[in-house]
């Protein structure tokens, strides 16, 4: 039988525990929050565990496996942290228990690339002895007899993250204190519980393509930035940067024209001197807000981040879609050629923000389906 909020069970409040847990000798208990938090796992660990014991003392259990992770004692991270109170719970708790303490997953380097925002990540050097799903499920395999703190389980080979994801940007970061030294000198390892102090010295604030960031305290170990799977592809990124190139060179033309020489531009360009009368005001503010725009395109063109390219985009697309609507039912150019060249050329600037929008959107999408 298998618990899960899906199936009507929630172990955080203890909700439909008790029915599921009648006839069950042994729990195995895999259960998960994804935070950093401290007070958010600690909290979710301590109530989840003890309604879930509780439950299955209620209903006759025998046995509770639980799952933990190698070198929890040592590092202060919130979550584990929690998953301290976790073994604790179960360690005082009412039934016979067996802690499975495992390395992490060799499945633990592409979420930790996937769930970051932006186009690079900081990769740790995390010497870890990464093992397979299936061999921790064997180890914990019900049937046995309870066993307190097994052995732990890891595979054979020590590696780092970052070796799975090919050289990094060429950026490099100092993770400060414990957490660092912990990366760097390999806790989290089978048989490796002893505590080790981060070597002394200060940290200087450092600069990578996202950030700065001010690290205090003592060093700990080294970061690289690796660039996410979908900005890998060149082609991805020059496609955006077309798309919005043209979007770019209107409104840089149109700004400065209307910025610089406001009566030219009311003069000389299709259409505006159809709607008089002329406003020197008017001119000079519609100039900086479309080089305002052209600023944020120039930024999402040279950058094509899509935290960059959606709003830069959307922007544009809020002027340029009521810009060629307006067109087409209020200005009539003297020829036929001129109001089929401007209402084509106003349809197809429209449609470049929101196609880059959606080009931006659809890689993501692209290199999250890849990743999984």
């Amino acid at each position: 039988m298998v618990l899960a909020r899906s199936r009507g069970v929630d172990l955080a409040t203890g909700t439909g525990l008790t029915g599921p847990l009648t006839g069950c000798t042994e729990i195995i208990d895999v259960s998960n929050i994804v935070t950093v938090r401290k007070k958010t796992a600690i909290e979710f660990f301590a109530s989840a565990t003890r309604n879930l014991l509780e439950a299955g003392a209620s209903a006759g259990t025998r046995h509770v496996i639980t799952l933990s992770i190698v070198g929890i004692d040592d590092v202060g991270l919130g979550y584990y942290l929690g998953k301290r109170t976790q073994e604790e719970a179960v360690r005082l708790g009412p039934l016979p228990w067996s802690i499975l303490r495992a390395t992490q997953f060799h499945e633990f380097a592409e979420p930790l690339l996937d769930g970051a925002r932006g186009p690079f990540v900081v990769v740790p050097h995390l010497l870890c002895q990464p093992v397979a799903v299936a061999e921790v499920a064997r180890a914990g395999r019900p049937g046995g007899p309870a066993a307190g703190r097994s052995p732990a389980t890891a595979g054979r080979t020590r590696t780092t993250p970052a070796d799975r994801h090919g050289p990094p940007s060429g950026e490099s970061a100092t993770v400060p204190r414990d957490r660092g030294a912990a990366a760097h000198t390999g806790r989290g390892r089978r048989g490796d519980d002893r505590r080790r102090s981060a070597p002394p010295g200060r940290v200087r604030p450092w600069r990578t393509n996202l950030h700065r960031v001010p690290a205090r305290g003592r060093t700990g170990g080294r970061c690289d930035i690796h660039p996410k799977a979908h900005e890998r592809n060149p082609m991805n990124n020059l496609a955006i940067r077309l798309t919005l190139a043209i979007p770019f060179l209107e409104e840089v033309l149109v700004g400065c024209w209307n910025q610089f020489a406001p009566h030219s531009f009311y003069d000389n360009f299709p259409t505006v001197n159809l709607n008089p009368p002329f406003s020197h005001h008017f001119a000079h503010d519609f100039g900086g807000a479309t080089m305002g725009i052209a600023l944020v395109l120039g930024i999402a063109m040279v950058t094509p981040r899509t935290h960059y390219v959606v709003p830069a985009a959307l922007a544009f697309s809020t002027w340029a879609v009521p810009h060629f609507f307006y067109h087409l039912l209020n200005t009539f150019p003297p020829t036929l050629a001129l109001t089929i060249t401007l209402h084509t050329a106003n349809a197809v600037v429209a449609v470049l923000g929101l196609t880059a929008v959606g080009m931006a959107v659809l890689r993501d999408r692209r290199a999250t389906s890849s990743a999984m």
